[in-house]
């Protein structure tokens, strides 16, 4: 599978290189954030318990996302003040914990690649992965046979899939695939394939 072209100027280097124009762009999304560290430091404090609201957001539901802004558009604190609404619907900090690297409107490397990993890439592929919206990253993962599950098994501690990650999910994929050592030579088996489109060296 090749990746589409590439958007004007894009992102070449490791991440950490253009984290000053990241910072310009995060004003939005550290309020965000601090509105969720509020409603589950709240909700700590005043121990919520209980079943959830009949309209909330269930785990699954947002086990599904790669970004909260998937499911709604206006993220606020409930009146209650012990968690938060998105777009209107309740949204229990003890779901929020479970997945901590959601933000709203992020807007690159929605993958979560380490900068290792970044580096190993074609450019093109580089560009790729840094800008895709949700919905081309799922049909780009679906032709490997892979799900954001997946995605979310590979993370390392720190919450990224670093270059030994990277390999190891191709490794995966072609033992679960069953292919022989002539087919992964040839690069057929669903593993080498996503490595080769990626450009990065087994």
């Amino acid at each position: 599978m090749s990746f589409p072209t590439p958007l004007p100027n894009p992102v070449l280097v490791p991440m950490a290189a253009v984290a000053p124009a990241r910072r310009r762009r995060t004003g939005v999304r550290r309020v965000v954030l601090a509105l969720a560290a509020a409603a589950v430091a709240l909700a700590g404090c005043q121990g919520v318990g209980g079943g959830a609201p009949g309209d909330a957001w269930t785990e699954a539901q947002v086990a599904q996302v790669f970004d909260l802004s998937e499911l709604g558009r206006v993220l606020t604190i409930a009146p209650s003040g012990d968690h938060l609404l998105l777009d209107g619907r309740t949204l229990l900090p003890e779901v929020l914990e479970r997945f901590p690297q959601l933000t709203m409107g992020r807007t690159t490397n929605l993958l979560r690649f380490a900068d290792d990993a970044l580096a190993a890439m074609a450019p093109e592929a580089q560009a790729f992965v840094l800008r895709a919206a949700p919905a081309e990253l799922r049909e780009h993962l679906a032709a490997y046979g892979l799900t954001l599950t997946d995605v979310r098994a590979a993370w390392a501690a720190d919450g990224q899939i670093d270059l030994a990650g990277l390999r190891m999910v191709a490794a995966r994929l072609d033992a679960a695939g069953g292919p022989t050592t002539s087919a992964r030579q040839a690069g057929d088996a669903p593993g080498s394939r996503l490595l080769a489109d990626l450009g990065v060296p087994r």
